[in-house]
C-alpha cells in the first residue's frame, strides 16, 4: 500500500516552492495575453515557396509588434500583429504586402481592442464565478476541514496553471479560459471522489488514525485515478507531439493540468485534513 501521508511534508514543501515561483513569475514576467484579449490581426497562411523562412516573411511585411510562428506543415505560418488601433486596415496592409507570395490565406482573424477588453472582463467573471460556485458546493457537501482542503487544492491548481502559461509563454486566449474551467472541474471531481471515500471509511471505524484512513482511501481510488488520467493523456499526447503549434500547446496544457489535478487531489487536499483534524 502506498503511504501517501508519509510524503505529505515533502509534497507540501514542493507545492510551496512551486506556488512561490509561479507568483513571482506572474508579477515579474507576466502572461502572454493572446489576440482575443489584446485585439489585433492573426493570419494562417500557406506560402507558395515551402522553403520560406520566418525571416523572409518579416522582411516582406516589415512591421513592428509582429509575431510569426512556423507550422509543422512546410510553408505554413501563423502571423500575429497585436495591440493596434485599426486592425481591419492592418489586415488589408499585410495582405497587400505578402499577397504575391502566399498560396492561400487559410484563416484571418481580426479582433478590435474594445471587443478584446470585453472578453477580458467576461473571462475574469467566468473564472471567479466558477470558483465561487465550487466553493459553495464543497462547503455544503462536506464538513469545514474537507471544504477548506478542496478550496485550497483549487487555488493551488489555478496558481500553478497560470505559472505554466508564464513559463511556456503560451498565448492565453479564450480557449485557454475554457481549458482552465475544464481542468479545474477535473481536479475538483477527483478531490470530491477521494473525499467521499475518506468520509465513508471514517464512518465505518472510529479508532483508526486519520492518516491511516486517508492512506487506505487513496489506495482504494488509486487505480481509478491512474486509469482515468492515462486515458485522457493518451488521447491528447498525439496532438502534443505531431499537431500544429496551436494543437501542441493545447495538448501540453491539458497534460500538465491533469498531472497537477491528480497531484493536488492526492497530496495537497489530503495533507490539509491532518492539521485540521477532519472527521466525517
Amino acid at each position: 500500500m502506498f503511504n501517501v501521508m508519509k510524503w505529505r511534508k515533502v509534497a507540501s514543501f514542493i507545492s510551496v516552492i512551486l506556488i512561490s515561483v509561479s507568483i513571482f513569475l506572474i508579477y515579474t514576467k507576466g502572461i502572454n495575453v493572446g489576440l482575443d484579449f489584446t485585439g489585433g490581426v492573426q493570419m494562417n497562411v500557406s506560402m507558395k515557396d515551402s522553403n520560406t523562412t520566418i525571416e523572409d516573411i518579416q522582411n516582406i511585411i516589415d512591421e513592428e509588434n509582429i509575431e510569426i510562428q512556423k507550422s509543422t506543415t512546410p510553408g505554413d505560418f501563423r502571423i500575429t500583429v497585436g495591440v493596434i488601433e485599426n486592425p481591419m486596415q492592418q489586415s488589408d496592409n499585410i495582405k497587400e504586402k505578402i499577397g504575391h507570395y502566399v498560396e492561400s490565406f487559410n484563416s484571418v482573424q481580426v479582433v478590435g481592442p474594445k471587443f478584446g477588453q470585453e472578453l477580458v472582463q467576461k473571462s475574469v467573471y467566468a473564472l471567479i464565478l466558477s470558483l465561487i460556485v465550487i466553493t459553495i458546493y464543497v462547503s455544503f457537501r462536506f464538513s469545514i476541514p474537507f471544504a477548506l482542503g478542496a478550496i485550497f487544492s483549487i487555488l493551488h491548481d489555478v496558481i500553478l496553471l497560470i505559472g505554466f502559461f508564464v513559463v511556456t509563454q503560451f498565448s492565453f486566449t479564450m480557449v485557454s479560459v475554457a481549458l482552465f474551467l475544464m481542468l479545474l472541474g477535473y481536479s475538483i471531481n477527483d478531490t470530491i471522489v477521494n473525499y467521499d471515500r475518506i468520509r465513508e471509511n471514517l464512518s465505518k471505524v472510529s479508532n483508526t488514525l486519520l492518516s491511516d484512513t486517508i492512506n487506505q482511501s487513496v489506495n482504494q481510488m488509486m487505480r481509478r485515478t491512474i486509469y482515468t488520467s492515462i486515458t485522457v493523456i493518451a488521447s491528447v499526447l498525439p496532438m502534443a507531439i505531431w499537431g500544429t503549434s496551436v494543437l501542441q500547446e493545447f495538448g501540453m496544457i491539458i497534460m500538465f493540468g491533469i498531472f497537477i489535478g491528480v497531484y493536488s487531489s492526492i497530496f495537497v487536499a489530503n495533507a490539509i485534513l491532518i492539521p485540521l483534524k477532519a472527521n466525517r
